[in-house]
């Protein structure tokens, strides 16, 4: 199974905000990572289409919250 905690982790863009709330953030998504692979091999996927699922579904969403910082001129 992978390692949703060092997933997080390595893909959570810097903060601002006290190390015991990104711990709390990262077990969250962890969590929900975990979940969401889960559900993916129930549905029929194997493992590593499961995990290329969750790692879609979390780019998308770090796209939509954590857009890249514009460019300075």
């Amino acid at each position: 199974m992978p390692d949703f905690r060092a997933y997080v982790r390595q893909n959570l863009p810097p903060l601002g905000i006290s190390d015991a709330q990104e711990a709390e953030i990262v077990e969250e998504l962890a969590l929900d990572f975990q979940e969401s692979y889960e559900h993916a091999l129930r549905s029929g996927l194997d493992a590593e289409q499961a995990w290329q699922e969750v790692r879609d579904h979390a780019r998308s969403w770090r796209d939509s919250y954590f857009p890249p910082a514009p460019k300075a001129r």
